[in-house]
């Protein structure tokens, strides 16, 4: 998710959180390796009750 925000997508990922399934779709035919890490860090973010307003970034102190 940081990498969203240094590169400037993080506001449209914040507006349609849909599109980060998109995203992991895309990498997953594209670059597999890149896709597969994306989406499995999505899974298991999960747990952690990350939501868009929080930029989807997990504390990793706390679980929910």
């Amino acid at each position: 998710m940081r990498l969203l925000i240094a590169i400037g997508l993080m506001p449209y990922a914040q507006k349609y959180p849909w599109a980060l399934f998109v995203l992991a779709f895309v990498l997953l035919g594209v670059v597999f390796p890149l896709g597969l890490i994306f989406t499995a860090t999505g899974i298991a973010a999960l747990n952690y009750d990350v939501r868009a307003k929080d930029q989807f970034l997990a504390d990793l102190d706390k679980r929910a």
